[in-house]
């Protein structure tokens, strides 16, 4: 068993890396933010950032004044682009079998 475990974590790594390289070319190359054909549809989620009130800061030096300092406590979050896979499992599932 142990030596299953092992086999098929190596593919694991293996097919995570083929799917890292493709989500990439994807990425760098696609023109459109969908691709679809009759097995899979793929989305490309642009980068995105927003800003949030730091609860940590806010509690801790002026928790009377929540409500008013966004401005004075802002923190900025960054979202990497991706790709969102989305396999139509209803058309595929008699291959599967």
């Amino acid at each position: 068993m142990l030596e299953l475990l092992y086999e098929l974590t190596l593919k694991k790594k293996a097919i995570e890396a083929q799917l890292k390289a493709i989500n990439e070319e994807i990425l760098n190359n696609a023109d459109n933010l969908e691709l679809e054909d009759d097995h899979i549809k793929v989305s490309i989620i642009p980068e995105s950032s927003y800003k949030t009130l730091d609860m940590t800061k806010v509690k801790n030096k002026e928790p009377e004044l929540y409500n008013e300092l966004l401005d004075v406590y802002p923190k900025e979050v960054s979202r990497k682009a991706y790709v969102k896979v989305k396999i139509k499992w209803k058309k595929n599932l008699s291959k599967i079998k």
